[in-house]
């Protein structure tokens, strides 16, 4: 992991905190922390660590497709590993990398196809949470709501030309076969299309793994709910504010902050409070989900730090 990068995410998360409590006192938060509902709040960690659980039967149902002799209680531990690293580092795609590292030491196992497997399993997961997006707003405006989300205005002609420029590149890549030039990258290439060709032959394997992609997301995205749950006593539109906890996990997953960290607060207070959600309330709420992420990275820093069981 680029030191660099860490330091400059370790810089943003700060300073999203700091304009979070610019705008709500530190101290009011705390107040609000202290009421938090103990039974909704549990029920967060045990969606979180549900959620964990379905992302390893996931990833196993991709390494089944290879051929790959392992047992689903080392597919779980793994992917305990890969939650540790994802909340600390900067998201799925690190957590993934020493994830796959680590288990290929453990098990002996090559490194390219764990870890093509890994970006696999993360893609179908996509294709998921594409399907869970999709269904959200299919929801919301079949029960007759708006969904209160303003786009920034954009120059056509400078989309035109990111679109433009994407195609170039890639068409350069392809005609003088860049991706072959350099000897790792071409293995991880082909490595990665093998397992892609592996898996299309067991088609209904991969709508089992985007389906329970679907499954995680929802799980993934109520964990915010359910600590918001803790904290507020009176009703709330929970219909219609339900397109925002998808789109806070989704920004807090961005590679720009430490665990999500100053993002899923800065966001939350933005986008609940369009929803008759105090301040206090939406960042209290940001702060609870936020432990309980971390509560859960630390059993997998648990499992790391007592290794691979020994085998009797």
């Amino acid at each position: 992991m680029n030191k660099k990068r860490i330091f400059i995410s370790i810089l943003l998360s700060a300073a999203f905190l700091g304009i979070v409590f610019t705008k709500v006192p530190l101290r009011t938060v705390a107040v609000e922390l202290q009421t938090a509902n103990l039974f909704w709040f549990g029920t967060a960690i045990a969606v979180l660590a549900t959620t964990i659980t379905l992302s390893a039967i996931r990833w196993y149902l991709v390494l089944r497709t290879q051929r790959f002799h392992l047992s689903l209680a080392q597919a779980i531990r793994a992917t305990w590993y890969g939650h540790f690293f994802n909340t600390l580092l900067l998201g799925p795609a690190a957590g993934d990398i020493f994830k796959s590292t680590l288990f290929s030491k453990e098990q002996n196992l090559p490194l390219v196809q764990i870890l093509s497997t890994s970006w696999l399993d993360r893609i179908l997961a996509g294709f998921g949470s594409i399907l869970f997006a999709f269904l959200v707003v299919i929801f919301t405006l079949a029960n007759g709501k708006t969904i209160d989300l303003s786009l920034p205005k954009l120059n056509p002609l400078l989309i035109c030309s990111v679109a433009a420029g994407c195609l170039l590149l890639c068409l350069l890549i392809w005609k003088f076969k860049l991706m072959d030039r350099i000897p790792i990258i071409k293995k991880f290439k082909d490595t990665f299309l093998e397992v892609i060709l592996k898996t299309c032959k067991s088609p209904r394997t991969a709508i089992m793994i985007i389906l329970i992609g679907c499954a995680g997301q929802i799980l993934l995205s109520s964990i915010l709910a359910w600590t918001l749950a803790s904290l507020v006593e009176t009703p709330l539109p929970w219909i219609e504010m339900l397109w925002v906890f998808p789109v806070i996990a989704m920004l807090s997953s961005l590679p720009i902050s430490v665990g999500g960290i100053g993002v899923r607060e800065g966001s939350a207070l933005i986008l609940l409070t369009s929803y008759q959600v105090s301040k206090p309330d939406a960042v209290a709420a940001s702060l609870l989900c936020l432990f309980t992420y971390l509560l859960m990275a630390a059993v997998g820093g648990l499992l790391i730090f007592i290794g691979k069981p020994k085998q009797k």
